[in-house]
């Protein structure tokens, strides 16, 4: 029995011993994490970080094309919107210049209507009854009366005064007309001039 404690005794320590000798040996092997780090990428290594690299990549690209989808259908929205604007605008613009002009021929007509209601409140064979034929200066200059107008149309034919002049020194004739208009005779044609502009496309 003694033997057999002995024996067990010497294979213990000859198991410490060897298990002592096995780093020097070469039996065993432990690897830190530094020296982990260390090694060279293997053809998986590199796989791997590829395939991690294209799925983060992917992943972006998917969020940007949401985003570019999403700013594509708000800008198409603005122009939609801006072009009704354009267009309400235009309609509004249409809208106006026909009130300007139908606001001016009105302006025209009622100064056409005061006119001749002063002219027939006159009485005309009164008038004729008093009339003297004789000649009227004041200040070296001879007179002419006319019946009553409008203070419009008085207004719009002082603002005609240099067409008259132009046509005074080219010899043109010309006449008052009623509503305000200027006609003038050329070349046995008779125009009608209603503003100063309209002089300026004078055949």
């Amino acid at each position: 029995m003694a033997d057999a404690i002995g024996q067990t005794s010497s294979e213990e320590e000859l198991s410490m011993d060897t298990f002592d000798e096995l780093p020097q040996r070469g039996g065993l092997h432990h690897t830190s994490s530094e020296e982990e780090d260390d090694r060279p990428a293997t053809k998986r290594d590199n796989k791997s970080l590829h395939k991690d690299i294209r799925s983060l990549i992917q992943a972006d690209l998917a969020i940007i094309r949401e985003d570019i989808h999403s700013l594509t259908g708000r800008v198409k929205l603005t122009e939609e919107e801006v072009s009704g604007l354009l267009t309400s605008q235009t309609a509004m613009q249409e809208a106006q210049a026909t009130t300007s002009r139908a606001q001016e021929s009105l302006a025209a007509k009622m100064a056409d209507l005061e006119d001749k209601s002063l002219v027939s409140s006159l009485d005309k064979m009164a008038i004729l009854a008093a009339v003297r034929d004789s000649a009227c200066d004041f200040k070296s200059r001879m007179l002419s009366f006319y019946s009553d107008l409008s203070r419009a149309t008085l207004m719009w034919r002082r603002s005609m005064r240099p067409v008259t002049g132009v046509l005074q020194r080219h010899g043109i004739p010309s006449r008052w007309g009623n509503p305000c208009s200027l006609q003038v005779t050329k070349e046995g044609m008779l125009h009608h001039i209603t503003e100063a502009a309209e002089f300026r496309s004078f055949p």
